[in-house]
């Protein structure tokens, strides 16, 4: 109860203050990592859930792996991925957000592959050692590109697509992960996932702001 009149209240007041900050270019720094960050792409300063996906990522060893990941955004992932040496490559729908990414990536002098699409569209089906998500999952269906950051459509297509594409792009070795909150419909995710013959098992839980954020692992049954 006490989370939920949390919620309420920044829901009140913090969203309307980022609303009208994130209509800006944001210039923001992480790790000695330096980004540009348009407005209408999803900023890893201001939520919280990519910087917590980043801190478990930060426990792995990836260099000199493939590394997928889906739906960038900033590519903040991407890019610390490329400075521990990892094969990287990111993908977003977001044309804005892939040219931004590239010119981030010659700016910080690391290697990235860097491809306009939504998800797997335009991915051959290479196999990748570990995949990185952190999806949309607001049940709404987006109607400009800006919002694929966070609907997921009304019956959850995302899921759907992801699920049913995945087992293209993994090995019985692959690391899958995909960082979720409280606020999405779980329940109905890891039935989707179930019924693409996918389990989600989840690895780490943080509180931020009254929100409950999870990273999953997802494996093929």
């Amino acid at each position: 109860m006490l989370r939920k009149t949390i919620k309420y209240i920044l829901s009140k007041t913090r969203k309307p203050w980022l609303e009208k900050k994130l209509l800006k270019e944001q210039i923001y720094v992480y790790d000695e990592i330096h980004l540009t960050i348009p407005s209408g792409v999803f900023h890893p300063n201001y939520f919280y859930s990519t910087k917590f996906l980043l801190s478990y990522i930060k426990s792995l060893y990836v260099k000199d792996k493939t590394v997928l990941e889906l739906g960038c955004g900033s590519g903040l992932i991407s890019l610390y991925c490329a400075k521990v040496g990892a094969l990287t490559t990111a993908v977003d729908i977001s044309t804005k957000a892939v040219e931004t990414l590239k010119i981030n990536a010659i700016r910080n002098q690391l290697k990235l592959n860097v491809i306009e699409s939504n998800m797997f569209s335009n991915l051959s089906d290479s196999k990748f050692d570990f995949i990185f998500v952190n999806p949309p999952y607001y049940p709404k269906n987006p109607i400009s590109i800006e919002q694929h950051a966070w609907y997921c459509g009304e019956n959850h297509e995302y899921f759907i697509s992801f699920f049913s594409k995945l087992i293209n792009h993994i090995s019985s070795s692959s690391l899958c992960l995909m960082v979720l909150s409280d606020d999405c419909d779980i329940k109905n995710i890891n039935q989707i996932a179930a019924k693409f013959s996918f389990k989600m098992d989840v690895l780490k839980t943080k509180s931020f702001l009254a929100e409950l954020n999870f990273i999953y692992t997802i494996s093929y049954i």
